[in-house]
């Protein structure tokens, strides 16, 4: 069976490399970062497209029939249910986020508190590869017997497809709360903008170096900015602001990762793209920040120095 891909456009065609391989010549994997809550995925369907398309982009053979039995079999869930047009995607956007909560610490709590919703019926992924490849299975825990046999319970479940078509999943604990504070990074990402940035991979030296300025200056997310001084992204999140009655988040050609919420929230209409710099930033209403583990929290926006 085949999957059919009808994925929504986006601003910007994301650029990819011939052979992706690490600065030490290693291979690279593509990432799905999920969370799993009762033994169900949030936006399955846009993190399987987003990862059909980084596969097609970098010529990674993919079987999405046989990753959905593989997680389905990890987390011990039944088949999903196929969507039908009166299943309509929904997106998760907290009840009175970033209104006069973002910089507080009621705020906080508040939004440490929301959590994604159930799977949802998104756009479908990408087709079946018909190029070889294979499953590892044994990938389904690690040396520790995380994530191994069934699970019930909540979890943060990571997907890594490799070059060969082979596949990995793991689970984990979920983390307890979103994040707290957030500090623009001093310098400007050079990756910003190419395949580093805008496909989700084992790759993330850059990202490294940046939380590793953050923990130095106390912050627990670095946003990051491109040669232009505009926004693109946190390490690990998608920046959002609020100003006056709207959302907004650096559009994709400012060369940062378009994450499965963001999507989410900018295809229902719940959030819009503008250009953003450090200075929106310091004058919003609210700063927030996304990923699919953590959901859409506002944050203390900090002003910080090397």
């Amino acid at each position: 069976m085949t999957d059919r891909a009808n994925p929504t456009p986006t601003t910007q065609a994301r650029p990819t490399p011939d052979r992706p391989t690490t600065a030490t010549g290693e291979p690279v994997g593509l990432i799905e970062t999920m969370r799993a809550e009762r033994g169900r995925i949030a936006w399955l369907d846009l993190h399987l497209a987003r990862l059909a398309e980084s596969a097609r982009a970098f010529g990674y053979p993919l079987d999405l029939a046989e990753t959905r039995r593989l997680i389905r079999e990890a987390l011990a869930v039944p088949s999903e249910p196929q969507p039908t047009a009166s299943s309509p995607a929904r997106s998760f956007l907290p009840p009175g986020e970033g209104q006069g909560e973002g910089h507080s610490a009621a705020g906080q709590k508040a939004a440490g508190e929301r959590r994604p919703p159930d799977l949802t019926q998104a756009e479908s992924a990408g087709r079946r590869s018909p190029r070889p490849h294979r499953v590892d299975s044994r990938q389904h825990g690690n040396d520790r017997g995380e994530g191994r046999g069934s699970f019930d319970g909540d979890a943060r479940v990571r997907l890594v497809l490799w070059p060969d078509g082979r596949l990995e999943l793991t689970t984990g604990p979920l983390p307890r709360d979103g994040f707290r504070s957030a500090a623009v990074y001093p310098e400007p990402i050079p990756e910003s903008g190419t395949w580093r940035c805008t496909h989700k991979t084992t790759d993330r030296e850059h990202y490294a170096r940046a939380l590793d300025w953050a923990e130095r200056v106390g912050v627990e997310e670095p946003i990051l900015t491109n040669a232009r001084g505009e926004v693109t992204e946190g390490a690990r999140t998608n920046v959002f602001i609020r100003r006056g009655g709207a959302l907004l988040t650096p559009p994709l050609s400012a060369g940062g990762l378009g994450g499965v919420l963001r999507r989410s929230l900018v295809d229902a209409g719940d959030a819009q793209e503008a250009t953003l710099t450090p200075g929106d930033l310091a004058r919003a209403d609210a700063v927030l920040l996304s990923n699919a583990v953590r959901g859409l929290v506002p944050v203390n926006f900090l002003a910080r120095t090397a």
